[in-house]
């Protein structure tokens, strides 16, 4: 893991235009939980794992075990990530892939994956770990059509 993750990596910077809300508001939660700091460059501004951070982020991608906390009761919400990793990158999009699936995520596509509960975290350190910016879109969605399979597979009968 790099000591230092640059924002302007995930389309984010203080030149050049607003930044994505979403990904402005996973960066906020991160912070507010001490997993990441920010510190001004010349360049702009940079984002960096604290020590709480790497540590919690090496507990998220021990390949063995991928945890995500989950609620309860589910919230009725379906969290969709859906990517578009170019061909040259194609060991990054496997290792994706890989990972969706060890977090418990079903493929409805190739690049399309669903999961019950909140992840945005995960997803959030993904991008940034992996550097894929963009790349990756996560959605929050109320419903999806005949999703009775889904809720099957998951067990939220």
């Amino acid at each position: 893991m790099t000591d230092e993750v640059l924002v302007k990596r995930l389309g984010i910077t203080t030149k050049g235009g607003n930044p994505n809300y979403k990904i402005r508001v996973a960066f906020k939660k991160l912070s507010d939980k001490k997993l990441i700091a920010y510190q001004k460059t010349s360049r702009g501004w940079s984002a960096h794992l604290t020590p709480l951070g790497k540590k919690h982020a090496e507990k998220l991608f021990t390949l063995d075990r991928i945890v995500i906390e989950k609620p309860k009761n589910w919230d009725g919400r379906w969290r969709v990530v859906i990517f578009d990793i170019w061909e040259r990158r194609r060991p990054a999009r496997n290792k994706l892939r890989y990972l969706l699936q060890k977090s418990g995520f079903y493929k409805i596509q190739n690049s399309v994956w669903v999961y019950p509960y909140d992840c945005e975290e995960l997803i959030a350190l993904l991008r940034v770990e992996m550097r894929l910016g963009n790349s990756v879109l996560y959605i929050i969605a109320e419903g999806i059509e005949q999703d009775q399979k889904l809720v099957t597979h998951f067990g939220l009968n």
